[in-house]
């Protein structure tokens, strides 16, 4: 996640955005969060633009470590008999009615 502003005759504001690819696999981006406006951060920050940046990112990392533990793939070890090797297995891949799944052979 990054840092963007946008300026405005009388304000600038600052927002925490995620790009990604959609559906089209086309680059996009979303706004996570807006953080407020430069006037309202330096008040309550007590600091200057460069400061209220500083702070900003620091959120915008909080943020990226927040949504990297709420996505993180749930994986297990399982041991695979006809080549005697283990694998890692992602747990979305182990319903009944799926027929085929990326496997990592461990040796």
């Amino acid at each position: 996640m990054r840092i963007t502003t946008s300026k405005s005759k009388n304000a600038e504001s600052f927002y925490i955005t995620k790009s990604y690819l959609n559906d089209q696999g086309k680059s996009t981006s979303k706004i996570i969060r807006k953080l407020g406006t430069l006037s309202e951060l330096s008040a309550s920050l007590g600091t200057d633009r460069e400061g209220v940046m500083v702070w900003a990112k620091e959120q915008a990392k909080m943020e990226t470590n927040r949504y990297k533990q709420e996505n993180e793939k749930k994986r297990f070890l399982s041991h695979f008999e006809p080549t005697d090797s283990w694998i890692i297995m992602d747990e979305k891949y182990m319903k009944e009615d799926i027929y085929s799944f990326n496997l990592f052979i461990i040796n």
